[in-house]
């Protein structure tokens, strides 16, 4: 790659992460750590872009995957990531942290290993510290064809049963919440579609009530998001 090439690449990768930057500000409002010099993990990582968003915000951020030619595009991003397994990584490090990001990663490790993960999790996290996982939402219409996009996807969890796991395990204000499209600041496009999101949302929800009898307030979002804290 020549430098001009590398050059635009990286500016591209930049501006990617920008502009994301205000949809991941909507997505984790009030569940990201007030203390600046948090130690932040963000295991499988990816293309850095979260991590690019939380090293903004944060001093002491850094990421793990097994993906080289993701972890490039990271360090291209300016981020530190190690190539590691990320439960190998949890059983062999002494450090802790305040908050560890998890996004798309608990659906390709296997029903044997995602408990072992999530309590590796637990044990590395700091007093009051929080976790956040993002997979594929089997109760979304179209949360099958997210898991079924992969061939690497093992299975996924509902976020009834993941908030049941997670606090048998120990944790705290388990709390759900879905992934659309922000209401203020991103673009005027996804405003509306925030809009029509809440009117359709409520369509199957209505559906669901007259099918079961029951209120549900649950994501219907492809994926979801779901955070809780260690005591």
């Amino acid at each position: 790659m020549t430098t001009d090439s590398k050059q635009l690449h990286d500016a591209l990768l930049t501006k990617a992460a920008h502009k994301m930057t205000r949809s991941y500000d909507y997505r984790f409002r009030k569940w990201l750590p007030k203390n600046r010099a948090a130690p932040i993990l963000d295991l499988g990582c990816g293309d850095g872009k979260i991590l690019w968003y939380l090293a903004q915000k944060y001093a002491a951020v850094s990421g793990v995957d097994l993906d080289p030619k993701k972890i490039e595009a990271a360090k291209m991003l300016g981020v530190f990531v190690e190539h590691k397994d990320a439960l190998d990584f949890l059983s062999n490090t002494h450090k802790t942290f305040d908050l560890i990001c998890a996004l798309d990663l608990v659906e390709h490790l296997g029903k044997q290993r995602v408990i072992s993960f999530l309590e590796l999790c637990f044990k590395r996290l700091n007093s009051g510290a929080r976790i956040i996982l993002q997979m594929p939402n089997p109760n979304s219409p179209f949360g099958y064809s997210v898991q079924q996009s992969d061939l690497t996807h093992e299975f996924t969890l509902s976020p009834v049963l993941a908030s049941k796991i997670l606090n048998e395990i120990g944790f705290i204000n388990t709390e759900c919440r879905e992934t659309g499209p922000p209401l203020w600041g991103y673009s005027l496009l996804a405003t509306m579609r925030f809009f029509v999101w809440r009117v359709i949302r409520l369509c199957y929800r209505f559906l669901n009530f007259i099918e079961a009898g029951e209120r549900i307030n649950l994501p219907l979002t492809r994926v979801y998001l779901i955070s809780a804290c260690k005591k």
